[in-house]
């Protein structure tokens, strides 16, 4: 519900465990509660021993040789995921192409957890969505184009300390920073995942580079409460060089045609879901106007934006 308030009626859920994701995308669609659309993968997909298998956040469920992976992926697919999540800087490419051959066989989308020199091979074996692309090469970049595979850069968990201090003095001259908690928040999440001056760079450039070369970029926040940190990653493109409008085209139509929804939402058309947002300054002329939200609507119908009384503080939930 925080994100929907701050105007993200869609939400991709790349990785939750217990098939929660499941649970609250049909409750969501059913109307038993009000919250934005999502689109879900379950639990992630590792090697034994791989990234996310640590018993804590979204558990990644361990597999060993092509059979376990087909396995898991038809047992997702059996609960009713829309996408496959996979790490796939240790599997084996027997593993990965097993993920995407089954995927694709009952029409889902696999994307990846990936970092070079394993991107390369992922995006050769068939994934659809490159998630982080850490240290992602020039020759990945142009595969990503040709094949139209989407990146989801997360530029927002990819911050060295200069970056972050860029952006917090950005946030307070336009008077986005007198919330203290909101302000300690956002800046305790990236500290987190604080990179080098060189990786933060490095990877500012390979969203440059993807764009320019016409990979179909993506917003995504990586992390909780993704009402804020969706908005942070929106103005976090614009920072490393990417225009307004194409920022804003970033977080709706690219995120809708990955989804495989643009028929649907992503554009302002005719025939489409009415997935709106009103806004009181133009977006286009400083993104951060986003920020100045005055209606949600969702399928047509206005979002209450007023805070629920006893409703807990998400940056108390989390922190």
């Amino acid at each position: 519900m925080d994100a929907l308030k701050r105007g993200f009626t869609g939400l991709r859920i790349v990785g939750e465990r217990d098939y929660l994701d499941i649970a609250w995308r049909d409750a969501f669609n059913d109307g038993v509660f009000v919250g934005p659309r999502l689109f879900v993968c379950g639990n992630p997909i590792t090697a034994t021993g791989g990234h996310g298998w640590e018993p804590v956040g979204p558990v990644a469920i361990q597999i060993d040789g092509p059979y376990e992976m087909r396995e898991v992926v038809r047992e997702h697919i059996k609960h009713g995921v829309d996408w496959i999540k996979i790490m796939d800087t240790e599997l084996r490419l027997d593993e990965l192409e097993e993920a995407v051959n089954t995927a694709h066989q009952r029409g889902l989308r696999v994307c990846a957890h990936s970092s070079e020199p394993t991107s390369y091979r992922s995006v050769i074996t068939g994934v659809d969505c490159i998630e982080h692309g850490y240290g992602l090469k020039d020759k990945t970049i142009e595969l990503m184009a040709e094949k139209g595979v989407f990146y989801v850069p997360t530029i927002v968990c990819n911050l060295s300390s200069e970056y972050i201090k860029e952006r917090e003095k950005r946030l307070a001259k336009l008077g986005y920073s007198t919330d203290s908690e909101v302000v300690e928040g956002r800046k305790l999440i990236s500290f987190a995942d604080e990179r080098s001056p060189e990786t933060a760079l490095y990877q500012r450039k390979v969203l440059q580079k993807a764009f320019k070369a016409g990979v179909k970029v993506c917003t995504g926040s990586d992390s909780n409460p993704m009402g804020e940190l969706g908005i942070l990653e929106i103005e976090q493109f614009v920072l490393s060089g990417i225009s307004e409008m194409n920022a804003l085209i970033a977080a709706t139509r690219n995120c809708a045609e990955m989804c495989g929804v643009l028929d649907e939402l992503g554009t302002v058309e005719k025939g489409k879901l009415a997935d709106l947002i009103v806004v009181g300054e133009n977006p286009l002329e400083n993104v951060s106007n986003l920020r100045k939200l005055k209606m949600v609507f969702k399928n047509g119908l206005p979002v209450n934006l007023k805070p629920q009384e006893g409703q807990t503080s998400f940056w108390n939930l989390y922190f």
